[in-house]
């Protein structure tokens, strides 16, 4: 497994409007952090998240825009 020679993770974040860090998820895989992060609100019902800022690496944010 790549994590296990290179100790390296992919992290993203969730803040609400306020600046508070409310929920965050990180994977070996750049996109599945994300999607991990978006699928566990959404399962909380917490969704949408029209008030909420995700925060990621910028090597990880222009690979999942690119993705999408």
């Amino acid at each position: 497994m790549r994590q296990n020679r290179t100790g390296g993770l992919h992290g993203a974040g969730l803040f609400d409007s306020s600046g508070h860090l409310f929920a965050t998820r990180e994977d070996v895989g750049r996109h599945n952090a994300v999607d991990k992060l978006i699928g566990s609100e959404f399962l909380a019902d917490r969704t949408p998240l029209r008030s909420s800022l995700l925060l990621l690496p910028a090597e990880q944010a222009l690979s999942c825009c690119r993705r999408h």
